[in-house]
Formats: structure tokens, C-alpha cells, sequence
């Protein structure tokens, strides 16, 4: 299937689904029989939604490769690309990572290199970790928090203030009154995260047929954020990032193992309007399936699949994304839900990613080791744009 017709059925299903759930009888019988089925419609629409944005990705970057080639006459010349020097970085890289150039090597040909043994990847590279990156979670997506970039790791001191006051009428010839802005300030520093070793055989590294970059900045992306996506959500803010769970003002709900759609709702409006109107919700998967079957009190699912196979799935009007490591379990003190602008949220990197190439330390085992390391941190900037809700 392309991907208009993966979306096509995607949302097919999300419609079905909701039909489904109307057929839950009054007097409960058959809600769990309803409910599984409806859980395996919404796995099956939700993977198949994922199919196409993989395949979105794909021909986008079908696309860009297709833009840069310059369109020459057949006239037995060979096609060059604009983009030359890039495409050189990344294949003096490749044959740096295949161990077919030495870091002076590839240093000569202009490819950037870490002081203490390594090199800093290539655009093509980065690209392909920041996108194996945002796929272990959410707080890693430009799309959805402030992402900032920086050349140096000094500790930065970022301005915040909640002011909450209002213009006033004063009369002619009077004095214009006095009332500062309360400024604060929050530090983002930079923590250092490592991949961990990845061993990998020479004959992998040799045969050219093997996409050997591909293969080794999945493995490397998958464990820095795993590491970065956990922290960002509920790191303490202990010589670790402050998580955006942690961070944010709770409300609690009225029972240990369950939450109401009146919670939900109370939580939407403990958010300032200028707020709400661009929230998002934030869920693990497993708190997701129970909102998904949530009624308010006119009888509506508060769940809605989307209009059309652009328009996102919503709860209670506003769109969700799913964090793996958000609470999933119903239970006294945990963390079910976030509302708000997660662009409050600020992610901090230094530089680019790094890998290193070790060569000597596993020969014994004909295999070369890579790592990778990067500098991340981050915190919740305005803690009125956020609000979590936890169980009593």
C-alpha cells in the first residue's frame, strides 16, 4: 500500500473504532469484549499510521537527494551534485567508520574531528540519529518542545517570569505608577551521554553492501535516546536534566487507581487559555487506551479520531503524543497525564553528536568498537504552561 491508502485505512479504523465503542451496552456486559476489540482496531490503525510517516520520511528524502542533482544532458558526462563537499564528508566518514582512512586522513579531507580520537558525524549522519532519536519519544521532537543547539557547554542562564499584572487607567498630570517585572532565571547545563560500546565485526564493516552507517546510528541513536527521553520526562534535576514530569505542578486526582473525564477537563482549564489553545496531551500508551474509552457527560467518547488522514487524533479537542516513560501503572502517586504547551519545555545540545572508532581495543576479536556521546539538557521554562495529573 502507499501511503495515502496506509493513512486511508489507518483512519478508517479510527472511525470504526469509535463506531465500536458505541455498541457498549448500558448496562456494561459487554464492555471488556468491546474494548479488546477495540484495542487490537486502534494497534492495528496506529501501526499502520506509523508505516506511512516512515514512508513519508523515506520519499522526503527521496525528494531532497532528488533536488540537489544538477540535470546534465546525456552526453556521456557524469552527474555531478551541488552539494559536493557534503557528499565528500560523508564518504570521507563512511570510509573513516569501515576503517579505510586513518582521522588524519579524513581531518585533510575536511571532516571535523574530536581532539581526543574520533569524529564529529556528517549533516547526513546527524539527521539520521536526530530522526532514530525522535522515535524512542517525544522529548527529543522540535516539533513539540524548544530545541536549542549550542557551540559551547558553559552553563547558560535562561530568563523566566510570571507576570501576571494589568494595564491601569491613571488620570492627566498624574504620576505613571511602578511595577517590575519579577525575573528569574533557570541554568541549563550540559551533561555528558554515551551510547556505550557497540562492537562490530570487521566483515561487516568490509562489505560494501552492508549500509554500515545506517546500521551502526541505529544502534547507537536507540540507546542515547532511550537514556535522553527518560531523563527529559522525569529526570530529578539532581546532577541529571530536570524531567518535564518533574517539573510541572501537579493536580491529584480523587482515587489511587483511576481517573474521571472531570479531572481531565479540570486539568485542560488549569491552564491559562493563551496555553490551552495550543496544548498537547501527553500519555504513556497503556493510559491512552482507558482515555480512549472515556465518556463525558453528555455520553460523547471523549476520544475523536481525526477528520481526515492529516488531521490528528484528539482528546477532550486537542491532539496527544505518546511517551513510553510516563507512568503506565494505576497506582497511588503516579503520573497519568500531561496538558499544555510542551514548547515551554526547553532541550538543550552542545554541538554535534560524536563517534569515536576503537580499533585496537577488541583486534583480539577481529572487531572494531564504536561509541557514540553528546551533551544534552533541559527544563520546563514556565511552569504555568504545564500541569500534570497524578493519582491520589
Amino acid at each position: 500500500m502507499n501511503i495515502t491508502e496506509l493513512r486511508t485505512k489507518s483512519l478508517k479504523l479510527a472511525h470504526d473504532g469509535a463506531d465500536l465503542l458505541k455498541t457498549i451496552k448500558d448496562d456494561g456486559s459487554n464492555e471488556a469484549e468491546v474494548t479488546a476489540q477495540f484495542d487490537n482496531m486502534m494497534k492495528e490503525s496506529d501501526g499502520l499510521a506509523e508505516r506511512a510517516a516512515r514512508l513519508d520520511a523515506v520519499e522526503a528524502r527521496n525528494r531532497s537527494f532528488g533536488e540537489i542533482v544538477t540535470d546534465i544532458p546525456e552526453t556521456g558526462t557524469t552527474v555531478r551534485h551541488a552539494n559536493d563537499t557534503d557528499e565528500k564528508r560523508e564518504a570521507a566518514f563512511n570510509s573513516y567508520i569501515r576503517g579505510e582512512k586513518s582521522l588524519s586522513e579524513i581531518r585533510a579531507m575536511g571532516v571535523a574531528t574530536d581532539p581526543k580520537g574520533g569524529a564529529l558525524v556528517p549533516n547526513g549522519f546527524i539527521s539520521k540519529l536526530i530522526t532514530r532519536l525522535r522515535t524512542e519519544g517525544p522529548m527529543l521532537d522540535p516539533s513539540l518542545v524548544t530545541y536549542l543547539s549550542t557551540a559551547s557547554g558553559n552553563p547558560i542562564e535562561m530568563p523566566t517570569f510570571d507576570d501576571d499584572k494589568r494595564a491601569v487607567i491613571i488620570g492627566e498630570n498624574t504620576l505613571i505608577p511602578e511595577d517590575d517585572l519579577a525575573f528569574n532565571s533557570k541554568t541549563l547545563g550540559a551533561y555528558k551521554y554515551t551510547s556505550k560500546l557497540v562492537r562490530v565485526s570487521n566483515e561487516l564493516l568490509q562489505d560494501a553492501a552492508i549500509p554500515v552507517d545506517d546500521t551502526i546510528s541505529g544502534a547507537l541513536a536507540r540507546r542515547i535516546g532511550r537514556g535522553l527521553n527518560e531523563d527529559l520526562t522525569t529526570g530529578t534535576g539532581v546532577n541529571m536534566p530536570e524531567g518535564i514530569v518533574t517539573a510541572a505542578s501537579s493536580m491529584t486526582a480523587a482515587l489511587a487507581t483511576a481517573f474521571s473525564v472531570e479531572e481531565l477537563f479540570a486539568l485542560q482549564h488549569a491552564i491559562d487559555p493563551a496555553y490551552r489553545r495550543t496544548g498537547t496531551w501527553m500519555f504513556n500508551d497503556a493510559v491512552l487506551l482507558k482515555a480512549r474509552t472515556m465518556k463525558d457527560t453528555t455520553g460523547a467518547f471523549i476520544w475523536q479520531p481525526g477528520m481526515s488522514v492529516d488531521a490528528p487524533q484528539t482528546i477532550l479537542g486537542r491532539p496527544f503524543v505518546i511517551n513510553p516513560y510516563m507512568d503506565s501503572a494505576f497506582s497511588t502517586g503516579k503520573t497519568v497525564a500531561l496538558f499544555g504547551d510542551l514548547k515551554a519545555y526547553t532541550v538543550r545540545q552542545v554541538r554535534d553528536i560524536y563517534v569515536r572508532r576503537l580499533e585496537e581495543r577488541y583486534a583480539d576479536y577481529d572487531q572494531v568498537g564504536f561509541v557514540a556521546l553528546a551533551r544534552f539538557d533541559g527544563k520546563l521554562l514556565d511552569n504555568g504552561a504545564i500541569k500534570a495529573l497524578k493519582l491520589a
